[in-house]
């Protein structure tokens, strides 16, 4: 399972630098990771996205930083799901400049299956499963 989003740096986002400051990567990641989940779940583009959408929480994520971006450039995030356990699964992304295709970071996240109700992992049911290995 993958897919593309499309990113424009916003004013924003940068800091004194003129670059797109750190953590800001890591809200690029999560657009991506919201469309693929959007995908997943088969939420329509302009249908609001609820907690209750997403039965999973992230229990780790990375960003390795290859090169800077700024303001008003386009990247691309490709997102795709790597490896599925038992109640978690990885998310890696590539970050490429939209106009010349070079990378600008990548980063994975580990995300787990989760009851709000109990407050514990759960293990991903099948139907999920086959989803996400496919």
């Amino acid at each position: 399972m993958n897919t593309t989003t499309e990113i424009i740096v916003r004013w924003n986002d940068c800091d004194p630098m003129g670059h797109a400051n750190n953590a800001v990567y890591f809200t690029y990641f999560e657009q991506a990771r919201v469309a693929l989940f959007r995908e997943f779940f088969g939420i329509k583009e302009g249908k609001p996205v609820l907690a209750s959408h997403f039965p999973f929480i992230i229990a780790e994520i990375s960003c390795k930083f290859l090169k800077p971006v700024h303001v008003d450039e386009r990247l691309i995030v490709e997102t795709r799901v790597t490896q599925v356990k038992n109640s978690s699964f990885i998310v890696e992304y590539d970050m490429i400049y939209k106009q010349n295709g070079e990378q600008v970071a990548t980063g994975s996240s580990t995300l787990v299956w989760y009851d709000y109700k109990t407050g514990k992992s759960a293990p991903i049911p099948e139907e999920y499963r086959k989803k996400l290995t496919s």
